[in-house]
């Protein structure tokens, strides 16, 4: 059945002349299945060759009521023909209706972005979704046993699903109940509430472990570390009345086996100042890992929005997991940051910004424009050597090389990269260049493992300044 407000997804096939056409009939449009797509990442979980598709469902409403939806992997066959594969490899989860499902991560998703990345370096994509509602988010890792791929929830086990703060005792809705049910269980002392208060408070539900995540949209992946592998940035919805136990942006340090732990921002450098505000929100629901000085180290771009005081954020990296802001000053101010696209649009050899802007719930500070137009911020920091790369994948591997990992060396410093085929918050996508910052450095030795079955690897050694076409099983192409 199909309810207002959801969409079924489509594909759209290009001619090669730059006109689309709508692709052929497949599970994909469906329409006895509802759809409430909240994201796509295009993938060859499989490593045929043949990009699939991996499509998270937010809940829908249908007669008045929530129902909440499986989260749909999508085998392609190359034709533009997708097919439902997703109780065949493992990954069907169960309805909202045992607490002990939820608490488990077993349930669906209340998906409002979508990841694939290979976490474990072992050429499979884990697929992520960050969950909104403070329901779990869900971590799928691959698996490969007699030739065939398949998943399994490692949602808990990896520390994605949510953090070990399971305060309660300070949401002010909680105190609110508590002030009014004392002899309710854990109530006795919890403080006086610090609002007006209004019923907002399942005692028997909200104290437990699936309601004490974090509102989650875009989950960004990079090597933040330098040390080899994929850690991830959290982008969250938090408030300040829900307390400790609602889980805020957070960076997640691999432990290269797609196991992670959390970092507390006070630690990382990533926590927001509110100055002296006690009633702030944060929206922080777009992000970005983008290496905006040049120096080989990934810089973190936080969009917050829809709440008053919140614009976008930029943190330098320091190294050691430590980061510092920028001053809008030194890069620049804009308020309800809504949506991030980085690139070399200028092709000088650095990453610029384009970000959009949302005017929900306008009001000062950091007001809304007066349009909700994108804008493009140009890069002027002071040049590092650079090398950019485009791969192109040949044979039995997709031809934009999505899922490629590149493991550059430069210097001292070393990174992971790979190559992003969709992701985040209802849809972004990362550009198929891949921009390397050299710091000091003339050089780069760049292994690329390509998207194959076999797990190609190839070592080129390219010079900074430059930007390169590699194929497999040729030499370098130099670009204009």
């Amino acid at each position: 059945m199909e309810s207002a407000g959801t969409e079924l997804p489509a594909i759209f096939l290009n001619d090669g002349a730059g006109n689309f056409v709508l692709g052929p009939e497949s599970d994909l449009t469906d329409t006895g299945i509802l759809h409430a797509p909240a994201g796509a990442s295009f993938v060859d979980f499989d490593r045929d060759g043949v990009l699939d598709l991996f499509v998270p469902q937010h809940n829908a409403t249908v007669g008045g009521g929530t129902v909440f939806l499986w989260d749909r992997l999508y085998r392609g066959d190359g034709t533009g023909t997708f097919v439902e594969v997703t109780e065949e490899r493992g990954m069907m989860t169960e309805d909202w209706r045992d607490l002990a499902d939820l608490d488990a991560a077993r349930a669906h998703s209340r998906a409002w972005a979508s990841l694939a990345r290979d976490l474990d370096g072992d050429g499979l994509a884990e697929l992520l979704v960050p969950s909104y509602g403070r329901a779990p988010n869900h971590l799928w890792h691959a698996r490969l046993a007699d030739g065939v791929v398949s998943y399994e929830n490692r949602s808990i086990a990896s520390g994605f699903a949510f953090d070990a703060d399971q305060t309660w005792q300070d949401n002010q809705f909680a105190r609110c109940f508590c002030a009014s049910n004392r002899a309710a269980e854990g109530c006795a002392d919890v403080a006086s509430p610090a609002i007006s208060c209004a019923p907002n408070w399942n005692h028997d539900q909200d104290r437990r472990p699936f309601r004490l995540g974090g509102n989650s949209a875009q989950v960004s992946a990079g090597d933040l570390d330098n040390d080899g592998d994929l850690d991830l940035i959290t982008g969250e919805i938090k408030h300040w009345w829900a307390g400790a136990g609602s889980d805020g942006g957070q960076l997640l340090v691999n432990d290269g086996s797609a196991t992670f732990m959390r970092i507390p921002d006070a630690e990382s450098g990533l926590a927001v100042d509110h100055g002296t505000r006690t009633d702030w929100d944060e929206g922080h629901m777009t992000n970005a890992l983008f290496d905006f000085d040049g120096d080989g180290r990934l810089d973190v771009y936080v969009g917050a929005s829809d709440y008053p005081g919140n614009r976008g954020h930029l943190y330098r990296n320091e190294g050691g997991l430590r980061f510092t802001e920028v001053a809008t000053a030194d890069f620049f101010e804009h308020n309800r940051s809504h949506g991030v696209v980085v690139a070399d649009f200028d092709r000088d050899g650095d990453l610029d910004v384009i970000v959009g802007h949302s005017r929900a719930r306008c009001g000062p500070p950091n007001d809304c424009y007066e349009t909700a137009n994108v804008r493009a911020f140009e890069n002027v920091t002071p040049a590092s050597n650079w090398v950019q790369v485009r791969l192109v994948g040949e044979g039995a591997m997709n031809r934009g090389a999505i899922g490629a990992q590149l493991r550059v060396q430069a210097g001292e410093l070393q990174r992971v990269l790979e190559v992003d085929g969709g992701s985040g918050h209802y849809g972004s996508q990362e550009d198929l260049v891949q921009t390397i910052g050299l710091g000091a450095a003339c050089e780069a030795t760049i292994t690329v493992r390509w998207p194959d079955a076999a797990g190609t690897a190839e070592t080129f050694v390219l010079p900074a300044g430059h930007r390169f076409e590699l194929r497999p099983g040729t030499r370098p192409r130099a670009l204009p």
